[in-house]
Parts: C-alpha cells; sequence; structure tokens
C-alpha cells in the first residue's frame, strides 16, 4: 500500500438513528489509506443504539453511551459501517444516572441484563413505562416496589412482564405492588411473591385502585403472612374517580398464613368492575370475596382448604354467626369461609 488511492465509508443507519462521519484532519468526508475517520451515531428521540458494526465486526458501546456515541476508526480500506437503534433500554443495575434516564422520559421501554436489587421505588417514566424482566428477578428492598403519588393519578402507566419479583423489606412488607393512582397497570408472566412478613399490618400480594385499569396476566401471585392479620393475594381500594375493569386471566393466586385467616382476592369496593378467566385462586378462609359491583367468571377454580375452619371450634362458631350477622362491605372481615363468597350483606 502506497497510500495514494481514495477510500470510500459507506453508512448503514437503519431505522430511528443517524451515522455521520467525517476525515479528523480536515472535517472531510474524503479518505486516503491511513487517515482517521471520526464516526457519530445518533439515535432519534426515544431510542437508543443497539448495535454498532464496522466491516460486520461489533463495535462495544458504554452502557451509559447509548444515547450518542463517537468513536476513531483508522480507514486502510474500504468501509460498511451500520447501526442499529431500539426503544428498549436494557439495565444492568438501577444506577442513580439510569433512575434519572428513566424519570426523565415521556415514555420508556426498559428490559433488565440480569437479576437486580431495588432499593428505591420502581423509577417510571412520565407516561408509559415497560419493564421486560426477560427472566430475571428484582428483589425489593422497600415496603412497595411501585408506588405512585395521588398527584400523578391518570398519568402514568405501567407494564410488568416476563419475570420474578420478590419483596423482601426488612420490617415486613404490606403491599409488594401497589397500582393506585395509575391510569393502567398490566402484570403479564410475572411471579410475585414476599421473603419477608410484617407483623404490623396485612399483607396484599397486589393492591388494585379501582380507578386503574388492571390486568393480571399469565402470572402466579404466591404470598404468605403472618397471624392475626390478613393476607391477601389481590386487594382493591376505592378511590375518587372512574371505576375501570380488573381483569385477571390465567393466573394462580395462592395464599398461607400463620394462623390460616386470608383470601386469595378481596374484591370490596362500590362499584367494581372484575372480569376472571382461566385461573385459580387458593387461600385457607376464602378464596376470593366478591363482595359487590360486576363480576363476569369464566373457566375458574377457587379453593377454600379449609384448614382456617379446622384450626379452632372457635372459629367455627364465629364462622356460623357470620353467616347470619355479616356487616356491610365497609365493616372490615365478617365474612364467611368459602371458595367462592357472592355478595354482601346476603
Amino acid at each position: 500500500q502506497f497510500g495514494l488511492e481514495n477510500e470510500t465509508i459507506t453508512v448503514n443507519a437503519g431505522e430511528h438513528g443517524t451515522i455521520e462521519h467525517k476525515n479528523k484532519a480536515d472535517d472531510t468526508q474524503d479518505y486516503k489509506y491511513g487517515d482517521t475517520a471520526v464516526v457519530t451515531v445518533t439515535p432519534n428521540e426515544g431510542f437508543m443504539i443497539e448495535t454498532i458494526t464496522v466491516d460486520g465486526k461489533a463495535i462495544e458501546v458504554p452502557e451509559d453511551k447509548k444515547g450518542g456515541y463517537s468513536f476513531e476508526q483508522l480507514v486502510e480500506k474500504d468501509l460498511n459501517i451500520s447501526a442499529t437503534f431500539t426503544d428498549v433500554h436494557t439495565i444492568s443495575e438501577f444506577t442513580d444516572s439510569v433512575i434519572d434516564e428513566i424519570k426523565n422520559a415521556q415514555d420508556i421501554k426498559v428490559k433488565l441484563a440480569g437479576d437486580v436489587t431495588l432499593g428505591v421505588t420502581l423509577p417510571l417514566a412520565k407516561g408509559t413505562t415497560e419493564y421486560d424482566l426477560d427472566g430475571h428477578t428484582i428483589t425489593s428492598t422497600l415496603d412497595g416496589m411501585l408506588s405512585v403519588a395521588k398527584t400523578d393519578a391518570g398519568n402514568k402507566s405501567v407494564t410488568l412482564k416476563n419475570g420474578s419479583i420478590i419483596s423482601n423489606y426488612d420490617k415486613g412488607t404490606v403491599n409488594v405492588i401497589d397500582s393506585s393512582y395509575l391510569a393502567a397497570f398490566t402484570l403479564d408472566g410475572v411471579t410475585v411473591s414476599n421473603s419477608s412478613i410484617s407483623t404490623v399490618n396485612p399483607i396484599t400480594g397486589i393492591y388494585c385502585s379501582s380507578t386503574t385499569e388492571t390486568k393480571i396476566l399469565n402470572s402466579t401471585i404466591n404470598i404468605k403472612g403472618s397471624s392475626n392479620l390478613g393476607a391477601y393475594g389481590i386487594g382493591t381500594n376505592n378511590l375518587d374517580g372512574e371505576n375501570k375493569t380488573i381483569t385477571i386471566d390465567n393466573t394462580k393466586v395462592t395464599v398461607t398464613s400463620d394462623d390460616f385467616d386470608n383470601t386469595a382476592f378481596l374484591g370490596n369496593t362500590e362499584g367494581i368492575k372484575v372480569v376472571v378467566k382461566n385461573s385459580t385462586f387458593t387461600a385457607d378462609r376464602q378464596a376470593v370475596i366478591a363482595r359487590t359491583g360486576n363480576w363476569d367468571i369464566s373457566g375458574s377454580t377457587f379453593v377454600s382448604t379449609g384448614k382456617w375452619l379446622n384450626a379452632s371450634e372457635a372459629n367455627v362458631t364465629t364462622n356460623t354467626k357470620y353467616k347470619t350477622t355479616a356487616g356491610s362491605w365497609r365493616s372490615g372481615n365478617e365474612v364467611v369461609s368459602g371458595g367462592l363468597i357472592l355478595g354482601d350483606e346476603r
């Protein structure tokens, strides 16, 4: 090689981004053998760099440079430089910069590259946030790994899919996930469980709001409670606003507790709308309490193990009393044991 012939750089940016290049020596796009090109890859707003290749060989892009990356390339022949872009942000941990990036986005899709421990509430974008756990586990060390302020009511939508969520709050978990005040919440293909138990408050796996369009699909919820406090796989809360639908499809909910006083799904809010399909609910006292509202149930199984009744004669006596003196839906837990409890005082 004598360095006299011209070399050419051909770029292919694909969709959702651009590639620019210039000769480091003179800022032109003319190259001879041995020149150095400065290559800049820029994704469109809302996208990140997925891959960069030079003549088919991958260029490693640092995690914090996927929003835009420049590198120098020695030119010793004609080159083909390609880049692909994605709207999925792949993360391996929740660093301060990652948390800020998610919170500052209008809409975002996040994919986990491995198991992560979460010491803060799950960061959410201003609009829609999708977390693809990609078979990995989020372990939360807080009471409630998802929490939305009332001031944000109706502004945010969240999807969690394809993995596991474990609450390991050292003072005892109250709600593993609290979806109150969200516009929409979807759980799809996720196993939710707790490895810590509160000794002061009841525990709920998924705490739902009647103002949130909720979908719990293809998931497993396993909740363990302590004594005399109650434990719920799914529980509801009545908030101001329009009542949306809670849909549970192809999902298994199982709840246990030390004193067997637990319920797999408590639906007790006025005007609640619930659709249940092809799902199984198992608990020691009540599998499902459908106290009020509109329910559409098909292809599903409701199992009360009977352990609460079998625990003591006092429970049997109490259960008999509740059959005739049950309180209104506002007054608490005066509900008989059973697989599927329909209605209120009647």
